[in-house]
């Protein structure tokens, strides 16, 4: 499963304006909303389960990186994601105590573990390379992003 397939350039927010963890994930499932990539009677629930999964343990990572994900959903056909990059960082509760710059948030629907699965183990090696999330936060368009995710799918196996 490619992460420009999942994460098209429409999904994509190259400057977030929330400063709270909530207000993060909130922001990036509007843009699904807003894309079409889910219904909008929707939001609020996968809000909610994000925001249950945060309380299993965050999905910040490290190098500025966290994967806010719910899967199984049971309202969605596929596997679809959102990127949004925060310049002044949040504190997502991160394994390195850092701040994160970098979001990619997935939902994915019943029986597509495997996809989804693969997804998130893409993003965390991504996360591995403090080099290549410097790109990604240093990148100036969206068609910088969409190139840097096709990189991504080459360099770290999507």
């Amino acid at each position: 499963m490619k992460l420009a397939s999942i994460i098209p350039k429409r999904n994509l927010i190259l400057d977030l304006k929330s400063r709270e963890k909530k207000e993060v994930v909130t922001e990036l499932v509007e843009q699904l909303v807003a894309a079409k990539a889910l219904p909008k009677a929707r939001k609020a629930d996968v809000v909610a389960r994000v925001m249950m999964r945060e309380k299993q343990g965050s999905t910040g990572i490290q190098n500025g990186l966290a994967i806010p994900h719910v899967k199984d959903y049971p309202h969605i056909k596929k596997l679809v994601g959102v990127f949004g990059r925060s310049q002044q960082g949040v504190d997502f509760k991160s394994n390195d105590g850092k701040p994160a710059n970098l979001f990619f948030l997935l939902v994915g629907p019943k029986d597509a573990n495997e996809n989804h699965l693969a997804a998130l183990r893409s993003i965390a090696k991504m996360g591995q390379d403090q080099s290549f999330c410097g790109f990604i936060i240093d990148a100036e368009t969206e068609s910088d992003i969409v190139d840097l995710l096709n990189e991504a799918d080459e360099r770290f196996g999507g």
